[in-house]
């Protein structure tokens, strides 16, 4: 009949509550709201529940057991549930009490009740702030966590102890002990269930969740279980000195799943203890000293469960900040070929005339052959392959343009050099000429396929060529020249050194050592981003650039690419 009229009243708080939190209504479109009233309902039953089956090794003066997992209910209630969880807190603590001791109720039930309600779901809600700051998975949130546990439970005992002496006239010599056993009980309580219910309530869908790593959870259970049976389930071992392996499984499990898997190991690990320690029936005092061993284990796997998640995370976000560095830094590549383009326009629009008017010739010629009495078929077909050798030289130089302004071309892979510096110098020989600048080329007759991204290596040629033609024009002198010089250091080494050398006005000394940083440079007009694109080009592809003002005369930029390893191993 008591049990009944219990369950009929908590049916109606928990009614009320949900009513007065607009649970159910949330609940029809929000999953995570469905769990919550869920948690509602069960949140009493289980209370009950925990309270009776931890209720082992009770001490009379302040009822404190060795392990209180239906404080860790509560607090998790609180952050998820919000204030209205105290009254639900403060019914459930009441029929808990009442199912396993029977104390006077105004003076001791009651006050304990409402200090149990208070105590706990308080703190529960200014945790719950912290959980919208820094979320459940961060380590600020956890070191607060912990912080406001001990606490909390510290202050709760002491206040229950302090009204024990001033209500019940207990001397306080005899409180000592049972508070601390109920502080540290409910510690790893709130250690060991609370992050449970934050974890799969908040984020997580915990059926999917377990069936997704249900061989992991069940290998580390399976190992929990066998080695506390082996520390404190036999008589021949010492109950102690091979706490230690306990760790194992716990660290293994953080560091595989991280904090999910520290959650499940702890939970485990804590139970299994508490289990062993009321099946063997030992005594109260190597259960008290076997709580801080627990308590010690618990924050041990939560802490290295968080860095483990952490380091995750700032993977995770280092990965994606490396993808978005990547796209911008192709982005700004494309920018700058399209800037260089634009530069080049006169001298491309001149390249282009010379093939477009020799057309214009050839067909005007073609025309009064074709238009004469007696057509010659082979003076014809002479000025036709004329007319065509043009269209095709028209077209290369429009090719080569458009292949420059491509896009998305930055995959490192086996590349024909001399065809990347041709490339190059195809691009800029209309420019040069405009200049009156002589530009020479020195490559061996032999070069091994090199590592590199055509498109790439194309914009740090053009980039120095154009930096060596803009130094040469700065300075009157009639010799102007740029040489552009392959070489292999040594036939066994696995880098080619490329340098573009000019007779323009060289470095300033105050630029020489900030040369490759952004936003340095000597021109009114530029940017002072070129070379620093550079260098993170060549750095991308494993190799350097540098300044060489050794020879006299001249001024050398060079960088080294990496000979493709096939073609290293061959030579071999």
């Amino acid at each position: 009949m008591e049990s009944r009229t219990f369950s009929s009243l908590w049916r109606r708080l928990a009614e009320r509550f949900a009513a007065s939190a607009d649970i159910k209504g949330a609940a029809a479109a929000d999953p995570q709201a469905t769990r919550r009233l869920i948690f509602t309902i069960l949140y009493g039953p289980g209370f009950v529940l925990l309270h009776g089956v931890t209720n082992f090794y009770p001490l009379a003066r302040l009822a404190a057991s060795p392990w209180s997992p239906e404080t860790g209910l509560t607090v998790a209630a609180s952050v998820l549930l919000g204030k209205p969880i105290i009254f639900l807190a403060i019914a459930s603590h009441i029929v808990a009490d009442w199912s396993t001791r029977n104390a006077p109720f105004l003076t001791v039930e009651l006050p304990a009740s409402l200090g149990y309600a208070l105590a706990y779901a308080v703190p529960g809600i200014i945790i719950r702030r912290w959980l919208d700051d820094f979320g459940h998975d961060s380590m600020r949130f956890l070191v607060r966590f912990i912080l406001i546990t001990v606490v909390t439970a510290f202050l709760f005992a002491g206040t229950q102890a302090g009204l024990a002496v001033l209500i019940r006239g207990i001397p306080l010599g005899e409180l000592l002990s049972p508070a601390f056993t109920l502080a540290v009980g409910d510690v790893i309580g709130i250690l060991t269930v609370a992050p449970v219910f934050l974890f799969a309530l908040r984020d997580r869908n915990p059926l999917a969740y377990a069936r997704r790593h249900l061989a992991v959870l069940a290998l580390g259970t399976a190992a929990i279980v066998l080695i506390a049976l082996a520390v404190f389930g036999l008589d021949v071992t010492d109950d102690f000195k091979f706490f230690y392996l306990l760790f194992i499984p716990v660290v293994v499990l953080a560091v595989v799943r991280g904090l999910s898997g520290a959650i499940f190991a702890v939970l485990i690990t804590d139970a299994s203890m508490m289990t062993i320690i009321y099946w063997r029936e030992l005594s109260f005092s190597t259960a008290t000293e076997l709580q801080l061993l627990m308590s010690s284990l618990s924050v041990t796997g939560l802490v290295l469960g968080t860095t483990v998640h952490e380091r995750g995370i700032y993977k995770e976000a280092f990965t994606l900040s490396q993808e978005q560095l990547s796209r911008s830094q192709s982005l700004l590549l494309h920018s700058s070929r399209v800037a260089v383009v634009s530069e080049m326009a006169a001298a491309l629009a001149h390249e282009l005339n010379q093939p477009l008017s020799a057309i214009k010739v050839y067909m005007r010629a073609l025309q009064r052959v074709l238009s004469a009495p007696d057509i010659s078929t082979a003076k014809a077909q002479e000025l036709f392959e004329e007319t065509v050798a043009q269209v095709d030289h028209a077209a290369s130089l429009i090719r080569r343009t458009r292949n420059f302004l491509r896009r998305g071309e930055k995959h490192i892979r086996k590349a024909n050099l001399r065809h990347i510096v041709s490339t190059s110098l195809a691009l800029m020989e209309g420019e040069m000429r405009s200049s009156g600048i002589a530009l020479t080329l020195d490559l061996p007759r032999a070069i091994p396929p090199v590592r590199a991204s055509e498109i790439q290596i194309q914009q740090v040629l053009i980039n120095l060529l154009r930096n060596a033609k803009d130094a040469v024009m700065a300075r009157e002198k009639p010799d102007r020249a740029i040489v552009i010089a392959v070489a292999r250091d040594a036939p066994e080494s696995e880098t080619i050194r490329v340098g573009i050398g000019d007779t323009g006005t060289g470095v300033l000394p105050n630029l020489r050592g900030q040369l490759f940083q952004p936003f340095a440079t000597s021109k009114e007009d530029g940017l002072g981003l070129g070379l620093a694109l550079c260098r993170s080009i060549i750095s991308a592809h494993g190799g350097e650039i540098w300044l060489d003002e050794s020879m006299p005369g001249m001024t050398w930029f060079s960088f080294t690419l990496r000979v493709h390893r096939e073609a290293a191993g061959h030579e071999r």
